[in-house]
């Protein structure tokens, strides 16, 4: 089944101003490093009820780039998408010192940022591995099944992407979810049905 990708945001540890910008109505997002990341949400629904056999995550480029690793996290905190449009912009639903900057709603306790509730901070679950080159501008990346698990139980506000490291702290643009035919998407395979209860 395809798990499409419903929201996304763009957000930067890079600096002061950066912390505080939104870019949820982007038409692309960067991956650079630890400073720039991005968190997508799927609609996990046509994956419920079924064990999970494997899982792949589809990126589609949005210019040249320097992946080779990339990282997959769940996200421990509900957040807001926002209006924002540009790269930068004011902030406007999440960014990375807020879960909601409107609202000044925290990721997890006063002070904290994206950071605490992502790639095993905050109970979250990480994956990571090499990408793979696929036709068309599109890469992939191999998920753990329990990433997929967290979207159906709604453990996760999605799931955080982050590049795997590139010393040259290059700036690796991808698609968002508001680039219609190149939005983001999950790969899932199926198996059997689950039908026992999950133990308390």
């Amino acid at each position: 089944v395809r798990l499409k990708s419903t929201a996304d945001i763009w957000l930067s540890d890079a600096n002061d101003q950066e912390r505080s910008s939104s870019a949820g109505k982007a038409d692309r997002m960067k991956l650079k490093s630890i400073q720039e990341m991005a968190a997508i949400r799927f609609d996990a629904a046509p994956a419920a009820g079924h064990e999970v056999k494997k899982a792949t995550l589809y990126l589609c480029r949005a210019g040249t780039d320097m992946l080779r690793y990339i990282r997959v996290s769940t996200v421990s905190q509900d957040w807001e998408e926002g209006n924002g449009k540009g790269s930068y912009g004011p902030g406007d639903g999440a960014t990375y010192t807020f879960a909601d900057f409107t609202s000044k709603r925290a990721w997890a306790w006063p002070g904290s940022s994206f950071c605490d509730v992502i790639m095993s901070s905050g109970q979250s679950l990480a994956a990571w591995a090499e990408r793979k080159v696929e036709k068309d501008g599109w890469i992939s990346v191999e998920l753990s099944p329990e990433l997929v698990y967290a979207l159906v139980c709604g453990d996760t506000d999605g799931l955080c992407v982050m590049d795997g490291g590139t010393l040259l702290l290059s700036n690796n643009f991808v698609f968002s979810s508001q680039a219609k035919g190149h939005e983001p998407y999950l790969k899932v395979e199926l198996g059997a049905a689950l039908n026992q209860a999950p133990p308390a």
